[in-house]
């Protein structure tokens, strides 16, 4: 058997929890599977899969860059702290 090295990785929990639940399915370990995965990086010298966002989360973070600068502009007390859009945004309307 080859040496082994241990390694020590911080994650969220819920996160860990449902990647061993997926990889119990596949029948392998984590251990295993975070081989795998750095078995195919090194053979392909670079991530195997292409890292990204969801649209979604494109979205959420403009919009949440958009209101950072709103509340600049227009003063926080303006801007209700549970908006989910601006159209609910009243500027200038009374």
């Amino acid at each position: 058997m080859s040496e082994t090295a241990r390694i020590n990785v911080r994650v969220n929990k819920e996160l860990k929890n449902e990647a061993e639940k997926i990889f119990k399915q596949m029948g392998m370990s984590m251990t295993t599977a975070v081989s795998i995965f750095l078995a195919q990086c090194v053979r392909e010298k670079r991530l195997p899969f292409q890292p990204g966002a969801t649209q979604a989360e494109v979205d959420e973070n403009r919009f949440n860059e958009l209101l950072d600068e709103a509340s600049q502009i227009l003063g926080s007390e303006n801007i209700p702290q549970d908006l989910v859009s601006f159209e609910e945004l009243e500027i200038g309307e009374e």
